[in-house]
């Protein structure tokens, strides 16, 4: 193994084709970090802006209290500061879903739904899984991110450094010599073999390393999550290093070589994916969001057109702690009415929203179990998990969104239904939100791994049955 890596080296550094494949590939690995980074960045700078501005809104609110209310503009400002009606104008919490170090890596579905959400007791379901307005070209194309450039662009690499090993023997001559030491043949391709495959995975180690201490994340490198995350890649390039060795073992010229392995590439990477997303689309429809918004919009004037009495007794019904008998409860246009139309509406959205999102979350269902049996789309949901960016850790968000929102309804329902004015504490308490941290599932991650191995051995064990029967499946040619 030594004399035949030794030769491969000399052959690596003097070829100067090779070298220029593996300068590209690091320039476009290099490339993928820097784009998994700027959106990444962009995306914590927002977060940033919004607690900056949160806090902000705060200290201007609670300076309304030493405003100068023998004036006509201090006393209005004291008055709105002091009503519970107006906090929510006043000062917009958010729940943000703030990216991990492995995040910029795998940007998974951070670009589709939103990582922040404004809370107000007005909010509903509905639009909870609603993304910002984006390109709809920049959406369509994905991301170049450096899971992208593993999943994808790396076993091309593969499939161009591996193709010829049997052709370029016959072009130099000695591909005679090594048939003649038939017991070392297949020895002698395995080595040549992984000696590409280790070149390939060290630059991707190196590459992997690097992105993760680069991220714009302020959090610290998981030692943990980086081993997962090198695992993974082992496992899966040791997977198409299997397919390389068996498509190489059929010692076919190396257009037809290349033909077999770019064709299964193709396969794997578009074809399949492309044929399951069809069949998704149709066993699943999405609802189109201009007839849910026509919908919503009809809900909303039939529960306007309602009076106050009878919103109040809804309300009621969902709140019974909050009862009480004050005539003035059914002013119209009062805060107790605006808060009582708003519960009334989200009540009559909730069945429609469910609805929505059980299609939703079935779609996703159906995508995870059939991904399991892809490899690429295996890959990329194991990447995904890492980074926190797949659909199980947008849902983990979205439970923790919905809690805090009834933490911020409790708050402001308890001011207003108690006839209660704020003072400077209350502000100084308010519920806040705080980061939840989803914790990563390692097991299907060290299950998703084993996987490719599995696969990779019964290719190894499929090459090993055909080699020797290659008097009935092979043709060597000279």
């Amino acid at each position: 193994m030594k004399a035949v890596f030794l030769f491969e080296w000399k052959k690596l550094t003097r070829t100067r084709l090779n070298i220029l494949l593996l300068i590209f590939f690091i320039a476009l690995g290099s490339y993928s970090i820097y784009y998994g980074y700027g959106v990444t960045k962009k995306q914590i700078l927002v977060i940033h802006d919004l607690e900056n501005v949160y806090k902000k809104q705060v200290e201007t609110t609670i300076g309304y209290f030493n405003t100068d209310t023998t004036t006509t503009t201090g006393k209005a400002l004291y008055n709105k500061v002091i009503q519970p009606g107006w906090t929510e104008y006043l000062i917009k919490p958010f729940a943000t879903f703030y990216p991990n170090t492995f995040s910029s890596m795998a940007i998974g579905h951070r670009d589709v739904y939103p990582f922040y959400k404004e809370i107000s007791t007005k909010d509903n379901y509905l639009l909870f899984f609603e993304a910002d307005i984006s390109n709809p070209e920049i959406l369509a194309a994905g991301n170049f991110d450096l899971s992208f450039v593993i999943i994808y662009l790396i076993p091309l690499l593969m499939i161009v450094l591996c193709h010829n090993i049997i052709s370029e023997e016959k072009e130099q001559g000695t591909f005679t010599l090594l048939k003649l030491q038939s017991n070392r043949l297949q020895k002698i391709i395995f080595y040549k073999l992984l000696f590409r495959a280790l070149i390939i995975l060290i630059l991707t180690y190196i590459l992997n390393i690097i992105a993760a201490y680069s991220s714009p994340a302020s959090f610290p490198v998981s030692i943990m999550d980086l081993l997962f995350w090198q695992l993974t890649v082992t496992c899966y390039l040791f997977f198409w290093f299997a397919i390389c060795y068996l498509l190489i073992s059929f010692q076919k010229n190396s257009v037809v070589t290349s033909l077999y392995m770019i064709g299964l590439w193709l396969l794997l990477s578009i074809i399949i994916p492309s044929l399951l997303t069809i069949y998704i689309d149709i066993s699943y429809p999405v609802g189109i969001k201009a007839d849910m918004a026509s919908e919503k919009r009809k809900i909303e004037e039939s529960v306007w057109d309602l009076e106050p009495k009878v919103l109040l007794e809804k309300f009621y019904n969902h709140y019974p702690e909050y009862k009480t008998k004050n005539p003035e409860d059914t002013i119209k246009y009062s805060a107790k009415h605006f808060v009582t139309y708003y519960d009334a509406l989200e009540q009559q959205l909730a069945p429609i929203a469910k609805i929505h999102k059980n299609r939703e979350s079935e779609r996703k269902k159906l995508m995870s179990e059939l991904s399991e049996f892809i490899p690429t789309l295996k890959m990329q949901k194991t990447l995904n998990q890492i980074g926190n960016t797949d659909y199980t850790s947008y849902t983990y968000f979205e439970e923790s969104t919905i809690s805090f929102q009834k933490k911020w309804k409790k708050f402001i329902y308890h001011f207003i239904f108690k006839n209660k004015k704020l003072q400077i504490n209350d502000y100084l308490t308010m519920p806040e939100y705080h980061v939840h941290t989803f914790q990563k599932q390692h097991t299907k991650i060290v299950m998703s791994a084993v996987g490719f191995i599995v696969l990779a051995l019964i290719i190894i064990l499929l090459k090993q049955y055909v080699t020797y029967n290659s008097n009935k499946y092979l043709i060597i040619k000279q």
